[in-house]
């Protein structure tokens, strides 16, 4: 472990080129991952790391701290596995046909059209009655 730091800090990988990985941790620091956990990891990846060392021009060297913490449980395994199962076998209902109704509807609509045509009706009855009066 480091004199440096003795906890785990939280970083994220920026750099994969040449063969180095570049580290930023959350604390704002590069360091330079020395300790390959046997897999390649790709810029995004976030993990806890550990300051190994500090080399006398400031440079940090780090490893991966419980590089089998980000493993996935064998649990989750298991829950993915039957969840993706029941997915693939999942026979979907048949799906009925939608009735489609006009948003005023068939039946608003002609109820409108007749009192319209009484309120009509009653405008030409009280015009012919005033005509007569005049006449």
């Amino acid at each position: 472990m480091s004199a440096d730091n003795e906890g785990a800090i939280p970083g994220e990988v920026i750099s994969t080129e040449s063969g180095r990985i570049v580290v930023r941790l959350d604390t704002g620091e590069l360091g330079i991952l020395v300790s390959l956990p046997g897999r390649a990891l790709e810029v995004g990846f976030r993990s806890l790391f550990r300051i190994e060392r500090r080399t006398p021009t400031g440079e940090l060297s780090l490893a991966q701290a419980n590089p089998d913490e980000n493993a996935p449980s064998p649990a989750f395994d298991r829950e993915f596995t039957r969840l993706r199962d029941a997915l693939a076998n999942h026979r979907p209902a048949a799906i009925q046909e939608r009735v489609h109704h006009n948003p005023l509807g068939e039946e608003r609509m002609e109820g409108w059209i007749e009192r319209v045509d009484q309120a009509v009706a009653r405008l030409r009855k009280h015009r012919a009655k005033r005509l007569n009066e005049r006449s």
